[in-house]
């Protein structure tokens, strides 16, 4: 039964998708492989049995731009008996690949030491991880252009600004709001809608642009307006927000509405009478004094010539 168990496991061991290893560290200074797995001569190109009789040396196989860290990982794993990691390229069987590598080791009573572990290739993962910094970059330089204010937020934390975010902010750069709770800007007419769409943009729902005020670093407050989309950095779910100040287009629509509200108050209070007419001539509005002279009511003139209901009829052409 034992060897019918040892048999099955190692056929366990040769089929699985890393590299299982045992590496010695002899008391005489030698060392080498004294066992991997079969699913090594797929990665790098050689046979194991190759490998374990020693007469190629790991330098072969490491990528020069890796290998005082690969050796630097090596020697203080086992100066301070501690589990060894490294990641970095190797020589492969269709070129260099990304190994990730980890094994654990043991002294033993005749002065070996002995590390059991496992590496694999992750050449697919630090592509993607590439490709990923590329994006992120390009993303960068582009709203870097942009007068419009962009940040990205997740965990409470800015972790991306532009320079037009900082202007608004009244930051002195960018830089200077990363790890920067976003909350601290808001105004607390703002901050419940806010913390809600917060949450439903995380929770994938879309939300509408809101208008909003912030409160810059100064004390001011300004009114902005913003939208809010789900956004992947560096591959976990943030928050992008994008923003414009709208501060004097709220002071000048402010203006504009206590102008009209004064002119309202002098067209009704005004002892004339007085109409307002479209360019066809016809009733928009009448005021009160126009109401109290002529008797008619504005519901009775609205869209009607004056002609018909003030000018004498002997006057009519």
């Amino acid at each position: 039964m034992i060897p019918r168990k040892k048999g099955s496991l190692k056929r366990l061991i040769d089929h699985l998708p890393v590299v299982v290893f045992e590496y010695t560290f002899f008391p005489d200074g030698r060392r080498d492989f004294t066992y991997i797995s079969p699913r090594s001569e797929d990665l790098l190109g050689v046979n194991p049995n190759e490998l374990m009789r020693g007469h190629l040396r790991l330098s072969d196989f490491i990528h020069p731009d890796d290998w005082t860290s690969f050796n630097e990982s090596v020697v203080e794993s086992v100066k301070e008996m501690k589990d060894w990691k490294w990641e970095g390229k190797c020589k492969g069987k269709d070129g260099f690949i990304w190994l990730s590598s980890k094994g654990i080791p043991v002294c033993m009573r005749d002065g070996r030491i002995v590390y059991n572990g496992v590496f694999e290739d992750i050449t697919d993962q630090k592509k993607l991880q590439q490709q990923q910094i590329d994006t992120e970059q390009r993303y960068r330089e582009l709203v870097e252009q942009l007068p419009l204010g962009i940040v990205i937020h997740a965990k409470g934390k800015i972790l991306l600004a532009n320079a037009a975010a900082a202007r608004i902010i009244g930051a002195g750069k960018a830089d200077d709001l990363i790890g920067i709770n976003p909350i601290q800007f808001l105004h607390p007419d703002s901050l419940e809608i806010v913390k809600e769409r917060i949450r439903m943009i995380l929770g994938g729902k879309g939300v509408p642009p809101l208008e909003e005020k912030f409160i810059r670093l100064d004390g001011r407050i300004i009114h902005v307006e913003s939208s809010g989309q789900l956004y992947w950095y560096l591959g976990e779910p943030a928050v992008q927000v994008i923003f414009t100040d709208i501060t004097e287009r709220k002071k000048t629509e402010a203006s504009f509405q206590k102008t009209e509200k004064l002119f309202y108050q002098l067209f009704q209070n005004t002892p004339l009478a007085v109409t307002l007419l479209n360019e066809e001539g016809l009733v928009v509005q009448i005021n009160k004094g126009f109401a109290e002279m002529f008797g008619y009511t504005e519901t009775e003139l609205k869209g009607k010539s004056l002609n018909q209901f003030i000018v004498p009829n002997n006057l009519e052409t």
